[in-house]
């Protein structure tokens, strides 16, 4: 066990068994400042595979301010105790909560009501498009994560923060994933969270060898989506990528959010399985910074019509710049 301040034993997750345990000190973002000895939770659940090696570079954004998520008030808070899970942790007991753990390893969540907090998830290798947690499973439901730290150890092109459906992230910081919020599905809450620094890599075989399409948050189906009170930059593509690929999506809000980055901020388009438009878009209230091409959101025409954005401001004091992108 790491200890920061507080001595409080974190509960052992019901799908494992703890056998040893021993005691360092750790401070903020994940770093050691003691001598480390591993609790053992249980043998890995999937073997690591190797992929190449590719060098990865994050994109500046906008610094937090007093009250905003930041680095004193998201992830793992200062005195948490910590155990050390080294190895995949696969959750499929409803109900489970998992509190205070050092994961070295992914998060597979089979189950509902699952609650994750006070803990960071730090990954492993992997050779194929996976998040650090993996909520894609038809059993997910009412998935909630806060005061989590979701921060590989070795950035790589395949590697998202958290793939899925039916979750609220609270108090949360992801960084140097390509994209920290990749959405499948309904029902997805993010609120006073950190998204930030992601991994850049000019060569990804998944974009035919071009570089990689980071966005802090993506969505491709679904319904029920709130954003409200994070802190958002550090993507090349998008703070928010908005798409059909994988079904039809409605119903966003985006507000009182502090957002930079991306070639324009939001993108929104009506692309995919389904070519009709987005309904009951909100954009409200936020404060936008710099971005590649000095657009704040790009919006296929027939969602922009009937979106509502109100409230916005920028931080160099300008007027908001949203573009109407036609379609056939």
């Amino acid at each position: 066990m790491f200890t920061r301040t507080r001595s409080t034993p974190a509960p052992t997750p019901s799908s494992t068994t703890t056998t040893t345990a021993a005691a360092a000190v750790v401070s903020r973002r994940g770093r050691f400042a003691g001598p480390v000895a591993a609790v053992l939770l249980g043998a890995a659940l999937f073997a690591a595979a190797p992929v190449g090696a590719a060098s990865a570079a994050s994109t500046p954004g906008i610094s937090p301010s007093a009250g905003m998520p930041g680095t004193s008030t998201t992830g793992v808070p200062d005195g948490t105790a910590l155990r050390v899970h080294e190895g995949d942790l696969k959750i499929t007991v409803d109900g489970t909560v998992i509190d205070g753990y050092d994961i070295r390893g992914l998060v597979w969540v089979e189950a509902a009501n699952v609650t994750i907090k006070n803990s960071i998830v730090r990954g492993r290798t992997v050779s194929a498009n996976i998040g650090l947690v993996n909520a894609q499973s038809t059993k997910v439901k009412n998935l909630n994560i806060e005061f989590v730290e979701l921060a590989p150890t070795t950035p790589q092109v395949y590697l998202t923060g958290i793939y899925g459906h039916d979750f609220t992230l609270r108090d949360t910081d992801i960084h140097h994933v390509v994209d920290a919020v990749h959405i499948l599905g309904n029902n997805v809450r993010v609120f006073r969270s950190w998204l930030h620094d992601l991994s850049h890599f000019e060569v990804d075989a998944q974009q035919n060898g071009g570089p990689t399409h980071d966005d802090d948050i993506q969505i491709q189906s679904g319904t029920g989506f709130w954003f409200k009170d994070n802190v958002i930059s550090g993507a090349h593509n998008a703070a928010m990528q908005v798409t059909q690929d994988r079904g039809a999506v409605s119903t966003i809000l985006f507000e009182n959010n502090i957002v930079s980055g991306g070639s324009c901020s939001l993108n929104i388009a009506q692309k995919g399985k389904v070519t009709t438009a987005i309904p009951a878009v909100t954009i409200r209230n936020n404060n936008f910074g710099a971005n590649q091409y000095n657009c704040n959101a790009i919006i296929d025409a027939g969602t922009l019509k009937t979106a509502t954005i109100t409230g916005n401001t920028r931080t160099d004091l300008k007027a908001i710049k949203i573009i109407s992108r036609t379609t056939a």
